[in-house]
């Protein structure tokens, strides 16, 4: 059969014969596309608690476009504007499916679906200093004065002299820490300033049960029990610089969330004989050289 074609006043033109098309009037004496929506092919991924930003873009058809959600959801804390951007910050994980439309000033639209996956947050970094409340905070006792408190503002003091031993006592709060959170890395830091001996440092734990020390009140007498072997690694202090003690993860894991109530802070002490070093406390002038725990966690 022939190929002929059929004009109607010049608005639309169809072809029989050949594969049919249709075209609209762009005001101009030409001619404009359908209306498609054109990007992104793929929504890219996005994070638990990362701004997430993506702008939807459509051609052909009569601008301005108009955007809406027809179907699905996107996820938690997402939302779309009415320009196409799909924005905010997500709070949940997971893959979510939704259907978009556009529609432009003729009243044509045109319709995709999306997914979009959520991420679980990264690991969180928090770095905490002993408390400086009533309960907690740091100071050392010391063998030779058994009944006196030692809380100084710029000494905390380790040796294992049998007549001169002193022992250091840190509490830091791990209520700042989420009680899902899982520890990932944990390290104890600390600017040593003097040093005495071949010594390695070694930290425990305090034995859960009876009261937080009082770093005003604590003295060698009444000093607390210690449990677990915290370090991961002992390695040997440095004089005049930031120290860094590996500490164990599953040790620390006990205490957050129900195990919390359960904290009673770390023991800090020298190893070898006749050994000592001394570092600056929470109290220290120098922000920069007072002990850290530093806490690599899951949220």
């Amino acid at each position: 059969m022939r190929a002929f074609s059929l004009s109607l006043i010049g608005l639309v033109t169809v072809a029989f014969g050949t594969l049919a098309s249709c075209t609209r009037e762009d005001g101009s004496g030409g001619t404009s596309d359908a209306l498609m929506i054109t990007s992104p092919a793929t929504l890219p991924q996005g994070a638990v608690g990362s701004a997430y930003s993506v702008q939807l873009t459509a051609s052909g058809g009569a601008p301005p476009y108009s955007w809406r959600l027809t179907g699905g959801i996107l996820p938690p804390g997402l939302t779309l504007s009415s320009a196409g951007l799909i924005s905010g910050t997500p709070t949940t994980s997971g893959t979510y499916g939704c259907s978009i439309e556009v529609n432009d000033s003729a009243a044509a639209a045109d319709s995709r679906g999306f997914s979009i996956t959520i991420g679980a947050t990264g690991p969180s970094t928090i770095t905490l200093e002993p408390s400086t409340g009533p309960v907690g905070g740091d100071a050392y006792v010391y063998a030779a004065e058994p009944s006196l408190p030692h809380n100084s503002s710029s000494t905390l003091s380790c040796a294992t002299n049998a007549v001169s031993a002193q022992r250091s006592f840190l509490y830091f709060e791990l209520g700042q820490i989420p009680g899902t959170a899982v520890i990932q890395g944990i390290q104890l830091q600390i600017t040593i300033f003097s040093k005495g001996g071949s010594s390695t440092i070694e930290v425990h734990t305090i034995a859960s049960g009876g009261s937080v020390f009082q770093e005003d009140t604590l003295t060698w007498s009444n000093q607390p029990s210690v449990t677990n072997l915290a370090n991961n690694g002992t390695p040997p202090p440095a004089a005049l610089s930031t120290n860094t003690i590996p500490l164990s993860p599953s040790i620390f894991q006990a205490y957050i969330g129900s195990g919390l109530a359960n904290w009673r802070g770390i023991r800090v002490t020298a190893t070898g004989t006749n050994t000592d070093f001394a570092f600056r406390p929470s109290e220290y002038a120098d922000a920069s050289q007072r002990p850290k725990l530093i806490v690599t966690y899951q949220p």
